[in-house]
């Protein structure tokens, strides 16, 4: 009973502009970056930061034990204010549990809500840091 309103959140998700030209998108201002996180030849995680909105952030499963996703978040976010950004914001949904400790361990603080997904109306919310 979801899937349509998934499939509609994912479907406008790979229709944005980073997506078509990933390389291309992340490099035309200082502020973002895309990184991808290996570990030898495993893929471990992404981020993608684009002029201080983070649009993308994932994990592996088995690598979150290890707490690299707070690595890697506040390695973005260090290059954010470092290259001219005054405040990151990110969106945490109760359907991705890891976000909110790494945003909040970062000190990211709640900014208002995005919107709500599916028939239970998970809540997507938006999270700002300021420096």
């Amino acid at each position: 009973m979801n899937r349509p309103e998934f499939e509609e959140h994912v479907q406008s998700i790979l229709r944005r502009p980073d997506i078509r030209n990933v390389a291309h998108h992340y490099i035309k201002h200082k502020a973002s970056g895309f990184w991808l996180l290996e570990y030898g030849d495993k893929f471990v995680g992404l981020l993608g930061l684009d002029e201080g909105v983070i649009r993308h952030f994932y994990v592996e499963p088995v690598y979150r034990p290890s707490g690299v996703q707070q690595d890697l978040l506040d390695h973005a976010v260090k290059h954010a204010f470092a290259n001219g950004a005054t405040s990151v914001e990110a969106f945490e949904c109760p359907l991705v549990p890891y976000h909110r400790q790494c945003l909040e361990s970062a000190g990211f603080v709640p900014s208002g809500r995005e919107k709500t997904l599916g028939l239970l109306r998970w809540a997507v919310d938006r999270h700002t840091l300021i420096r």
